[in-house]
């Protein structure tokens, strides 16, 4: 198991297309791994016909993907969080203000880290270090960070 202490992260807002990106990424991975997606529609096969199917049934969602070998990192989170590095102090309403449900910053909310779900490893969870993530983020050493979110006008 590894530990994670900085992650490339797809910060996304609600209705932004998070499960959208997870299948995608997981998908991109799976493929370049050698296995196979067959369309349940049409029966097309993608990928090596040979290789394992792609698991839906323990595909959970996440919030981190084990991405060795497809992309640069071991690691990448998908999911809802404040971005690392983020001072609320700088914004004189941030503490003041809520979001509207738990579950919106995922690194923030007080969750136990040392078994944070993981989608496309041998194993189910691993340890995240949040310190240590932010940290890195405040001196300018954190992995790339993207914010997704749509035009709220669709």
């Amino acid at each position: 198991m590894f530990r994670v202490s900085s992650p490339p992260i797809l910060a996304t807002v609600p209705r932004s297309g998070t499960w959208f990106l997870r299948y995608a990424i997981s998908f991109m991975c799976h493929l370049d791994r050698g296995g196979h997606i067959a369309d349940r529609l049409t029966g097309r096969v993608f990928g090596d016909p040979s290789g394992p199917a792609f698991d839906l049934q323990s595909f959970r969602g996440g919030p981190l993907f084990r991405v060795r070998g497809t992309l640069p990192d071991d690691h990448l989170f998908i999911g809802h969080t404040v971005c690392p590095g983020f001072t609320a102090s700088d914004v004189d309403w941030w503490q003041a203000t809520a979001f509207h449900v738990p579950g919106y910053d995922y690194f923030h909310e007080g969750m136990n880290y040392r078994y944070t779900p993981i989608d496309l490893a041998k194993y189910r969870y691993t340890p995240v270090r949040v310190q240590a993530m932010e940290r890195s983020a405040r001196r300018g050493r954190g992995r790339p960070i993207v914010l997704v979110y749509r035009n709220p006008l669709d």
